[in-house]
This record gives structure tokens, C-alpha cells and sequence, in this order.
């Protein structure tokens, strides 16, 4: 049964648009990527798609109290990633509405790789979503320095 499952689900992944690679967010975040709009506007809406796939990933498997904190935190920064990226949207020529389009679209690539790598692997993540989570991190946590730092 868990094989018919995994061959339907990887049909559908295959033949959806929604199945499409995205590239890796190292090819993003190269020297001096801070300060280009375009990469900033690209990497804060991947990482908050990515954030929000996981959460809502955790919130329907996570059994521990850790899970939980999970949660918190991936809601925390997916919301911080979306608001920079949002906020940056306009200055690159993307409106609003075209945002959510391509954040939408991304947080349906990355559960579609959550499924696929807990079908296939027991585990969420895979080694590409995983590099990919500590990128996201790593800019999650200077964006929460920035944010902080405006507060002041």
C-alpha cells in the first residue's frame, strides 16, 4: 500500500508544475547578495514559504514540546521573512498581488518536498531542504537583528 501511495504521489509531483526545481538558495546568496533588492525581495519570500511549509508541517506531525517550539519559530520567522520581502516587493516592479502569488507558490513546492522526503525518508527534510532551512537561518536571524535594531 505505502508503495502505491508513494508511485501516485510521485506521479502527481512529476507532472506538476508544482514538481519544478527551485535553485538552490546558495546560487542566491552569494557575496554581497544583502544588497541587491531582487535577491533580498527572492530570498526572504523562499525563506518564509519555506518557514511556513515546515510549521504547518510540525503543527500536523509534531509530537513533542520541541515540535512546538518548532512552530513558534518557523511562524515567527516566516512572518519577518514575509514582511521584508513584501516590503522590498515594490521596489523591484512586483506588486503585491503577484507577492502572494509567488510566495503561494512556493510554500506548495516546498510541502510538495516535505511530502516527498517524509514518504520517502521517514524525515521532512532531505540534505538540499535542509542546507536550504540553514540559509534561511542564517537570514532569518539577521533580519531579527535589523528588525530589532529599528525598534531601538
Amino acid at each position: 500500500m505505502k508503495k502505491a501511495s508513494l508511485l501516485l504521489l510521485l506521479f502527481f509531483y512529476s507532472f506538476n508544475s508544482l514538481g519544478a526545481e527551485l535553485d538552490s538558495l546558495s546560487k542566491h546568496t552569494y557575496e554581497g547578495w544583502d544588497n541587491d533588492v531582487t535577491e533580498i525581495s527572492y530570498v526572504a519570500t523562499r525563506c518564509s514559504a519555506l518557514y511556513a511549509a515546515l510549521k504547518v508541517y510540525f503543527q500536523e506531525n509534531g509530537k513533542t514540546s520541541g515540535d512546538k517550539e518548532f512552530v513558534k519559530a518557523f511562524n515567527k520567522s516566516s512572518e519577518q521573512l514575509g514582511a521584508l520581502g513584501l516590503l522590498v516587493a515594490p521596489q523591484i516592479g512586483l506588486s503585491k498581488e503577484n507577492f502572494e502569488l509567488r510566495y503561494k507558490e512556493f510554500i506548495k513546492i516546498y510541502s510538495n518536498k516535505v511530502i516527498i522526503n517524509k514518504t520517502l525518508n521517514n524525515s521532512a527534510f532531505d540534505d538540499k531542504l535542509f542546507q536550504e532551512l540553514n540559509i534561511c537561518k542564517t537570514v532569518a536571524e539577521t533580519t531579527n537583528e535589523a528588525f530589532n535594531n529599528l525598534k531601538k
